[in-house]
Order: structure tokens, then C-alpha cells, then sequence
């Protein structure tokens, strides 16, 4: 029971409905001018590498998807996490 003491002691500390709230303006974060913010490019895709061109077709190679970081559920044909549109629709 020690556990939710503690826990019901944490929760009484919370400021409740009516608390004075005080404000320091000494803690309030400063935000950097928006010129300053560095913003990450996209990284631009390398054709052989991360895909290839099958007629009109831009086909994504398994390289790339696995290093995407998750399946999309679309079928790409080389899809490196095993998802198979034709064996789900089975369902």
C-alpha cells in the first residue's frame, strides 16, 4: 500500500481548481528568431539504390522500405516486413 500512499500524496500536491497561480517570467522559455531554426532537408532519394523506374512505375526497393521504419500496408513488391495484400484480403 505504500505505493499508492505515495501516489495519493503526489496527487494532493497538484493544483487544484481556485489555487493562486503565480507567474515567473524567469522561467518562461525564449523562443529563437524562426531565421535561426534549422530545418532538416528531405533526404533526397538515390535511383538503383533506393528505387528504379519499370516504365512510368517508380518501384521502391527493400533497402529503402526497411529503412523507412514501418510497413505501409500498400503491397510494394519488395516489401522487407512480409506484408502481402493478396493473403490479407483472404480474411
Amino acid at each position: 500500500m505504500a505505493v499508492f500512499d505515495n501516489f495519493y500524496e503526489k496527487l494532493r500536491n497538484i493544483v487544484s481548481p481556485g489555487d493562486e497561480i503565480i507567474e515567473n517570467s524567469e522561467a518562461k522559455p525564449t523562443l529563437k528568431p524562426e531565421s535561426t531554426i534549422t530545418k532538416n532537408p528531405t533526404p533526397q532519394l538515390v535511383e538503383g539504390v533506393d528505387f528504379y523506374w519499370e516504365g512510368p512505375y517508380m518501384v521502391l526497393t527493400a533497402k529503402y522500405l526497411f529503412n523507412r521504419g514501418y510497413c505501409c500496408e500498400s503491397g510494394c513488391r519488395h516489401c522487407p516486413y512480409g506484408f502481402n495484400r493478396k493473403s490479407q484480403n483472404k480474411s
